[in-house]
């Protein structure tokens, strides 16, 4: 049996490219298995761990205008846990050699749903005061403190620069995230000028499925100027952020496995070669009562 041993240490020895082929292919197998393991379940946790924290709204109702009786009627729809009214309205930057578009939400004296995290200033807390994205802002080189003039509804609008915010709705707003042309930023609602649009966004209760309510609203809004609603799931923040996770899970399964196919054949390929090269020592121990 020592002879054995011996001989398996010089055979090994006379093979060590196709060991270390062996080894670094378990070794890439099984790093690609826990990495991207633990990336999926990261990633879905601290996405949802966000979400949560800043009040993803599941539903987005969006309406021309609407009365004080008409938002009391929607509040009475079951499943609905909370709900925030904001208006929008479409704007535009002018620099020097081109123009951005900015997208402007009124923020309610108390927001909870959709909340903005700051990562630089203050919450606005007067009418020329407002929240820009800090990525667009990184992009054309604003500051807290700057003033900036926008135009909408052919007006131009100056505001002051209170705070540099990303907010949970537009964490992934669309597939090319160009912050040079596109931007979002949010004012105090008095300082909506003039007829726009408004929307509702909605939290609903939990084991309330969002299509159902909706479906409600839908059917209650006929009375209403009624433009569009959005459900989480459809929005492509939510879809790119679940897409992203899914792909990575199904990774995580994926490669392992190939991987692990392709270091079963290098194994077989390699027992079959030294099984051949060692036929004749094999029948001389079997002649001699060798258990091999």
């Amino acid at each position: 049996m020592i002879r054995l041993f011996i001989k398996l240490l010089r055979d090994i020895n006379h093979s060590v490219g196709q060991l270390t082929a062996f080894v670094l292919v378990i070794t890439v197998g099984a790093f690609f298995c826990t990495g991207l393991i633990t990336l999926s379940g990261n990633l879905g946790g601290c996405t949802e761990d966000y979400f949560a924290e800043h009040h993803l709204s599941d539903l987005n109702v969006h309406y021309t205008r609407i009365s004080k009786d008409g938002i009391a009627d929607l509040n009475k729809i079951k499943g609905i846990h909370k709900m925030e009214g904001h208006y929008t309205l479409d704007a535009t930057q002018v620099f020097k050699n081109d123009k951005a578009t900015l997208k402007i939400y009124s923020l309610p004296a108390t927001n909870e749903i959709n909340t903005p995290a700051i990562f630089k200033g203050n919450m606005p807390s007067k009418k020329d005061d407002l929240l820009l994205d800090s990525h667009y802002a990184k992009e054309h080189h604003i500051q807290v403190g700057d003033k900036i003039t926008i135009n909408t509804n052919e007006k131009n609008l100056e505001f002051i620069i209170s705070g540099l915010i990303e907010n949970v709705e537009y964490t992934k707003e669309n597939g090319i995230q160009d912050y040079k042309s596109y931007g979002v930023a949010y004012i105090t609602q008095d300082a909506i000028p003039g007829i726009i649009d408004s929307f509702f966004m909605i939290e609903a209760e939990k084991d309330y499925d969002n299509e159902q309510i909706a479906g409600v609203f839908k059917a209650q809004s006929k009375l209403h100027p009624y433009w569009d609603q959005v459900s989480k799931e459809r929005t492509f923040n939510d879809a790119q952020i679940t897409h992203a996770i899914h792909n990575n899970k199904l990774m995580s399964r994926v490669i392992p496995f190939v991987l692990f196919i392709i270091e079963a054949l290098i194994l077989f390929l390699m027992m079959s070669r030294m099984i051949d090269s060692q036929r004749n020592q094999v029948g001389i121990g079997k002649a001699l009562s060798v258990k091999i």
